[in-house]
């Protein structure tokens, strides 16, 4: 009887499940890492506010004095303290802006429909420029970096322990 050599192709059923494994953690860390590279940003104060006829466009927060929170309260509501959205004009005498959001002297966040205000400057404590924050970014993806790579390290152990058949059932 001639002898016969048995050969062995490699299948899809041979590969590591640890692999497997893999494939199914990449998309939601690819997902959480773009996110994460959106990027945070910080109001500054803008020093020595814009002359008159000067413009201010951009996203931007004005802070209300007391008088401007009592003033404010029939376009805004009560108790708006400060005001978040797109500054279209800063002069001497005004500030004009469409606001996206108000916050409450008690730290209550609404959101707004766009409406446009024009705040005398009098009732202005402060004006803000929304702006980049590259330490806040650069802290935020490392945090979710640090994250990510422990819940990959603790699905692929977990992934890597559970190769076995799942133990044998007990014959009579």
């Amino acid at each position: 009887m001639p002898v016969t050599r048995s050969t062995h192709i490699a299948g899809q059923n041979d590969r590591p499940r640890n692999s497997v494994a893999g494939r199914f953690t990449a998309a939601p860390v690819l997902a959480l890492t773009a996110w994460s590279l959106l990027g945070c940003y910080t109001y500054v104060p803008v020093a020595g506010t814009p002359v008159s006829g000067t413009p201010m466009i951009g996203d931007g927060r004005v802070v209300l004095t007391e008088a401007g929170t009592a003033a404010m309260a029939g376009p805004l509501g009560p108790n708006v303290r400060e005001i978040d959205g797109i500054i279209l004009r800063a002069t001497a005498d005004s500030v004009v802006m469409t606001v996206a959001q108000t916050t409450t002297a008690s730290r209550e966040r609404f959101t707004s429909t766009g409406v446009t205000v024009a705040i005398a400057r009098p009732l202005v404590q402060d004006i803000s420029a929304r702006t980049f924050s590259r330490k806040r970014s650069l802290t935020f993806g490392g945090a979710v970096l640090a994250i990510l790579s422990v819940a990959f390290s603790t699905i692929t152990a977990a992934s890597a322990s559970g190769t076995g058949d799942g133990g044998g059932s007990i014959q009579p």
